[in-house]
């Protein structure tokens, strides 16, 4: 866990409203893409650990459901 985690789950709430917001006021506009599998922070990412550069997998896996969208 990351030792700010209060200020990590006010973001994912604001978010989260942000989402809700586009998904009402722009219907059909946005393609949601859900990843079902549980992903971990990268402590060995480029920048540095962080609670939003994920493991190599997930950006695997977000390629893999990007694609069946746009192809």
């Amino acid at each position: 866990m990351f030792p700010d985690q209060a200020k990590i789950e006010k973001n994912n709430k604001r978010l989260e409203r942000m989402y809700t917001f586009i998904e009402r006021n722009l219907p059909g506009m946005v393609i949601p893409i859900q990843i079902k599998n549980d992903y971990i922070s990268d402590s060995n990412h480029k920048w540095g650990l962080s609670p939003f550069y994920y493991e190599n997998q997930y950006y695997e896996q977000f390629a893999i459901e990007l694609k069946k969208i746009i192809v």
